[in-house]
């Protein structure tokens, strides 16, 4: 259990990291310090359990003004020999810390817990003051996962729809648990450390803690405007559905950037908005090891991109089929038309059945296998 660290403030800022993402943390700090006001306070506190001792002393050093405090909180006491399950996250037990904001921080009335792939663009303290009245979470709904999106999906081999339903149990809006605000004493009252763990180590989630905390709280959580946790996706901003569309209407208006699944503005500063974190990452102790990671990820990614471009090509020389899916690839109306013709045919009867009925079906399987490697060079070249 955390002690406050100032007996008038109940109210903290928490995320959690790993050393290896400390510079990201560092950038997502300075947002928070920059649009701070000098009026209210900042307990700001970093769950973590490897963060080294040098990595301590730069982040704290960000803490210039009075009203800023940072601290670090070591949870191996809770996470140590947990054995918790993980879908395809690279943080893993840092996912899961958020399972114990109720029992690290029961002295507090509110906190504020994010994610670090974020970027403040307004005063965080502004949070504090939404009336949570006997609700234990406020949080913005997944627009990836609405009611709308979910219908078709599949993710996991998982049908998405069927999943939220049946293995989450949320019947109607289903939440992003990056960006947080947790009224303690009515998170305690609903459940605990203990129970919230229980329910990860007996399930496979898909988005881990995520799916936890949707399941425990489901109907009993208040839901944000978007703009409180402005989700950046290659999936929402490259969308033509109108939904995903209206949603970035929204972009102008963001309280704050969530720079959420793989392509990572760390990575990519030509994201939306991406901009705005790198204006923070420049003055950042840690901004010359940014820039080398982001140099080094696109050099791999490229190197990785020509091998598989080489692969496919070896593939297409060296096999007499992959020849043909090539010309396939390349008169795909034709085929189109032709699968069309054979399948007319096929209505024939005697043996011109049988030859249209097997000219049918190796047309059909050409078609399928040529969109399938189209979808493959089209994924490289992005």
């Amino acid at each position: 259990m955390l002690k406050l660290k100032n007996r008038n403030c109940k109210n903290a800022i928490a995320m959690s990291s790993s050393n290896e993402y400390v510079p990201y943390l560092s950038v997502y700090l300075l947002s928070i310090i920059s649009n701070s006001d000098p009026k209210n306070y900042y307990d700001i506190v970093i769950l973590e359990s490897d963060i080294t001792d040098e990595n301590k002393k730069r982040i704290i050093t960000l803490a210039n003004k009075k009203n800023i405090s940072i601290r670090f909180y070591n949870v191996n006491s809770l996470f140590g020999e947990l054995d918790l399950y993980v879908s395809y996250f690279s943080l893993a037990k840092q996912c899961y810390y958020r399972l114990a904001l109720g029992e690290i921080f029961n002295n507090y009335e509110k906190v504020i817990y994010t994610d670090i792939d974020i970027i403040c663009n307004s005063d965080l303290y502004e949070f504090f003051k939404i009336p949570l009245k006997d609700y234990p979470i406020a949080a913005c709904e997944e627009i990836l996962w609405s009611k709308e999106n979910r219908k078709g999906l599949c993710q996991l081999g998982r049908q998405i729809d069927n999943y939220v339903s049946n293995e989450v149990g949320c019947t109607d809006k289903y939440y992003n648990t990056g960006v947080m605000l947790i009224n303690i004493p009515e998170f305690n009252k609903i459940t605990n450390f203990s129970s919230l763990i229980t329910v990860a180590l007996n399930n496979k989630f898909i988005n881990l803690e995520q799916c936890v905390l949707n399941k425990v709280f489901n109907s009993r959580i208040y839901t944000l405007n978007n703009s409180y946790n402005f989700e950046i996706c290659s999936r929402i901003y490259k969308s033509d559905k109108n939904i995903f569309k209206e949603y970035m209407e929204g972009i102008e208006n963001a309280k704050i950037y969530h720079y959420l699944t793989s392509s990572k503005v760390w990575f990519n500063p030509d994201l939306p908005k991406g901009y705005i974190w790198w204006s923070h990452a420049r003055k950042t102790t840690f901004y010359e090891e940014i820039l080398q990671r982001m140099i080094q990820f696109n050099v791999v990614s490229r190197a990785n991109m020509k091998n598989e471009i080489a692969n496919i090509r070896s593939e297409i020389v060296n096999n007499q089929y992959n020849q043909k899916l090539l010309y396939t690839m390349k008169h795909m109306l034709y085929f189109n038309l032709k699968k069309y013709y054979y399948k007319c045919k096929g209505f024939a009867f005697g043996r011109n059945k049988e030859k249209y009925k097997k000219k049918y079906k190796i047309v059909k399987t050409l078609l399928k296998d040529a969109n399938s490697l189209n979808k493959q060079l089209k994924r490289i070249r992005i």
